[in-house]
């Protein structure tokens, strides 16, 4: 008898993957294309729904028959936030708003005074914020009132499931994201959403390990998947990546590092109370039941380094290996060289004070390009000690290793140089689908199929034993100095 197969599909703001996993999480089969997407204006953006189904039916059409048909499973991953408006016909009527897309700041107003942000804060583990579903459906019922008698809201994983099964729901990691979603009852904010209009709106809630559904007869004449494939899992991708790598117990501790950067904390439901209480990171249910995360954000993080690369190579004509040849001859502490990398609002925290822009700090002429690039990675990897300050009131302290995902930790400098700020081990692994494979693997677990995940590690970063400390106060004093400054201007 062959090996049952899992598949695993990601939705990502730049691509879209598909994977086919044995059991172990072993990649038979991958394929992945650009994330249809249209540009609005400057950091405005929409997907179209039908365009992302199309995408995705276009690789799964692309899979072996001898991977198809061996299939006992499948999960579904995408960004969070985002989703479409289905009417009673199973037709997508809105745009996908992007999950970073500004405009619903227009309509933020009516969120902050309907519930002061304390109240939200506590019924669904979330700081109000423009980027959240429940804001989105208001822009969205402002611009496209017709569109809304009789509908459904659903996340983009949602939507993928619903063109696959007909199935209209919604698991509780992507209800997560939405700031309607009640933690402690895990229900809907029923009060809240019939003064803003939006009662109804919100799917079914799925609980983890409920079928979502079975892959309808046309779906499988599209796809080329067998009909009544079942589909047990969808979610955001952040907590699924974090199931990738095996972050499935309290304690364990993921760092994901892309365009932006977040830092995951699993903890047991036991703890909701006090991470509520004690902090004002996001708190979210987990994919798996009797389990939550706590979430803190750098708005820009890869974005940084790659805007640095960008401009080094326009003043000096230099290539990536060679940025990071020259910031590796530089010693720990870029001999006094600082950045504070806020290009943009990195914190997820309106309350939290931050300078009004990036700044390079300490700068010699003894100083090189080398000293700058070092300084980047120092200063980024500042704010990801920062992040899991704000963390550990909510998920107490990481047990080793942190681990670390994402096109970053292509990056071996600048996870040396995060394990020594942090003081402690970093973990990457040779895996690149982390999101599908926790989708995948999720999948087979809800069915008693899979063992536990264990990761392939590829390297592991131990502190080196540089001057830690003193690193991290000079950063805090240059921090200081310039929020105090820009305040007294």
């Amino acid at each position: 008898m062959s090996e049952p197969l899992l598949l695993g599909i990601d939705l990502g703001t730049t691509a879209i993957k598909v994977g086919v996993f044995g059991v172990e999480g072993r990649v038979l089969a991958e394929r992945q294309a650009p994330t249809p997407t249209v540009w609005d204006g400057p950091g405005s953006a929409h997907h179209d729904a039908e365009a992302l189904w199309e995408a995705v039916a276009g690789l799964l059409g692309g899979l072996e028959p001898e991977h198809t048909h061996s299939l006992a499973a499948i999960g579904i991953s995408s960004f969070g936030e985002a989703g479409t408006l289905v009417n009673p016909a199973g037709q997508a009527t809105v745009p996908v708003l992007a999950w970073f897309d500004p405009r619903p700041k227009s309509v933020f107003g009516q969120i902050t005074e309907l519930m002061p942000v304390s109240a939200w804060r506590d019924r669904t583990g979330l700081l109000p914020d423009p980027n959240y579903g429940l804001c989105k459906l208001l822009w969205l019922k402002e611009h496209y009132p017709e569109a809304f008698p009789r509908a459904r809201w659903l996340s983009v994983a949602d939507w993928i499931a619903f063109k696959l099964t007909g199935s209209v729901q919604m698991g509780p990691t992507q209800a997560s994201r939405t700031l309607a979603l009640d933690l402690r009852e895990g229900r809907w904010l029923e009060e809240p959403l019939q003064a803003l209009g939006l009662l109804g709106v919100l799917p079914a809630l799925r609980q983890p390990g409920q079928e979502v559904g079975k892959v309808s007869g046309e779906a499988a004449r599209v796809t080329g998947l067998p009909p009544g494939l079942p589909l047990l899992e969808t979610g955001h991708d952040q907590p699924l990546a974090a199931v990738g790598v095996g972050a499935l117990g309290p304690g364990t501790w993921v760092n994901s590092c892309g365009t932006a950067e977040v830092l995951f904390a699993v903890f047991e439901g036991g703890g909701l109370e006090q991470a509520l209480a004690a902090s004002r990171v996001a708190i979210g249910a987990y994919a798996l039941e009797g389990r939550f995360y706590a979430m803190a954000s750098l708005r820009a993080s890869g974005a940084a380094w790659d805007w640095f690369v960008r401009l080094a190579a326009g003043v000096h004509p230099v290539s990536h290996e060679q940025l990071l040849e020259l910031a590796g001859a530089v010693p720990f502490g870029s001999e006094g060289v600082r950045f504070l990398p806020y290009l943009r609002r990195q914190s997820d925290d309106p309350a939290e004070v931050e300078p009004a822009g990036g700044v390079f700090a300490g700068l010699r002429e003894t100083h090189h390009l080398g000293h700058l690039a070092r300084a980047v990675l120092e200063g980024l990897s500042f704010e990801t000690w920062r992040l899991l300050q704000s963390l550990k009131p909510a998920a107490g302290d990481p047990r080793p290793p942190i681990r670390a995902v994402g096109g970053a930790t292509r990056n071996p400098l600048w996870m040396q140089t995060k394990a020594d700020l942090l003081g402690a081990d970093l973990e990457t692994y040779r895996s690149p689908h982390a999101a599908a494979w926790g989708a995948a693997w999720l999948a087979g677990h809800h069915l008693g199929l899979v063992p536990q995940v264990r990761p392939q590690v590829q390297e592991r970063f131990s502190p080196g034993g540089e001057d830690r400390r003193g690193l991290l106060e000079a950063y805090g004093r240059v921090l200081e100095r310039q929020i105090l400054a820009e305040g007294k201007g």
